[in-house]
């Protein structure tokens, strides 16, 4: 790797980490591929995100396999897991000898973004299970890779329209922006989507959530109350927030269920399994049965990845 290549690649990721117009997100996906043709292994997983996000062109999944695997190639650890994951995931670890562009080619994509089949939990609150939306070994990956990078949970200010600490909520999270989200996150987000049939543009940035014994969020709801100024404010802005999505990245913890306690429901799935509920009826009104908490573990760390659906494109 040269040190034009490191510059090339760092000019991308403070363009990507801004807010940056079409024509600024053109030019640091070319510095992406600049940098990626000076060997830089990083700037391949970065790209990988890039095309599959869509970022300056529809998502291209096969682009993004291509990059994925240039970074495996160049000696990325998170590209090499990564792929393998997605081309092999009951293999064991890969030899560094692995040839990646085979291992590349094993993919099989339609596979890999398919949602499972919904089961009905409940009409009102509209409730969706869906078993096994990801394999156990990329909840483990999710988690791993989440750790380092935890801090304290924020929520929504409805006083000043920002995030900030809330007495309500005492886990640990991340919540991913393009210079931290990782491929696989855009795969699941893929998967949502199509067990959703919402599509990505309308998500937020996810979230891994991570709560340790005692940890939880007291009862509230999701969505934004227009009766409140920032709430509506916000609404405007952005548009309502009428689903969320959660898949539960372990099941070795005691207790711990999201409950609803209007509709008298408690339910927690097993490691790999994805809860969908709406969180507005079907005009479009905030629905007070999907008022939910997350109740704390009473035994080991619960973990969760949790994806916000709003009824527009965020501005």
């Amino acid at each position: 790797m040269s040190a034009t290549g490191e510059v090339d690649f760092a000019q991308a990721m403070a363009i990507l980490s801004g807010r940056a117009s079409a024509a600024e997100a053109v030019q640091a996906e070319a510095l992406l591929i600049r940098a990626i043709s000076q060997r830089h292994a990083s700037a391949a997983n970065r790209l990988a995100l890039v095309r599959a996000l869509g970022v300056t062109s529809p998502p291209d999944w096969e682009g993004a396999l291509d990059a994925l695997a240039s970074g495996a190639e160049y000696g990325d650890r998170q590209c090499r897991d990564q792929l393998q994951l997605l081309a092999a995931p009951d293999q064991t670890p890969v030899p560094d000898d692995q040839d990646w562009t085979a291992l590349r080619a094993q993919v099989d994509l339609a596979e890999r973004l398919a949602a499972p089949a919904a089961a009905r939990i409940s009409e009102s609150p509209y409730l969706r299970a869906h078993a096994g939306i990801i394999s156990k070994a990329e909840c483990a990956w999710l988690i791993e890779a989440a750790l380092p990078r935890l801090s304290a949970v924020m929520v929504f200010d409805q006083r000043g329209g920002s995030q900030a600490r809330h007495f309500d909520r005492d886990n640990s999270a991340i919540c991913y922006q393009i210079a931290e989200l990782d491929f696989l996150a855009e795969v699941v987000r893929a998967r949502i989507s199509g067990a959703t049939r919402v599509p990505v543009p309308f998500f937020e940035p996810p979230q891994i959530l991570r709560y340790q014994p005692g940890q939880r969020f007291k009862l509230h709801a999701d969505y934004f109350d227009p009766a409140i100024d920032g709430y509506r404010d916000e609404i405007a802005a952005r548009g309502q927030r009428v689903g969320t999505f959660l898949i539960y990245l372990n099941d070795d913890y005691v207790a711990g269920e999201t409950e609803f306690p209007e509709a008298g429901i408690k339910w927690r799935g097993k490691a790999g399994d994805g809860l969908f509920f709406a969180n507005v009826d079907r005009a479009g009104q905030p629905d007070r049965r999907a008022v939910h908490a997350g109740l704390p573990p009473n035994g080991g760390d619960k973990w969760i990845f949790s994806q916000w659906i709003r009824d527009r494109v965020p501005a």
